[in-house]
């Protein structure tokens, strides 16, 4: 999945030191991209991924994410403010996050 892929080459793999380690953040945008896509909620994404399995493969998740997981990851990854999507199109890992606009 491109998403994936993109998202391990800008984002770090987890949050913080001392995150939980069950999913990967680029785990979690490939999720949230596909929330967008297919034009759910949080809720919705989690009963599809549940229902696709081969979709949770292409993603590599040993397991469905919670919603609220996938609520926090998108304040995390795509701004407290609606509409702002921090996601370094064109930039490493390393190099200063920009923002461009991406609204829901």
């Amino acid at each position: 999945m491109m998403a994936l892929q993109v998202a391990k080459d800008r984002l770090p793999t987890y949050a913080h030191v001392y995150s939980p380690r069950k999913f990967t953040q680029p785990q979690l945008f490939a999720c949230l991209v596909l929330k967008r896509h297919f034009k759910l909620d949080y809720r919705g994404i989690v009963a599809l991924l549940a229902d696709m399995p081969t979709l949770c493969e292409d993603i590599r998740l040993k397991s469905v994410p919670h919603y609220t997981t996938l609520q926090k990851a998108a304040h995390r990854l795509l701004g407290a403010e609606k509409g702002t999507f921090y996601f370094f199109w064109g930039q490493k890992r390393g190099q200063k996050r920009g923002h461009s606009t991406f609204s829901d």
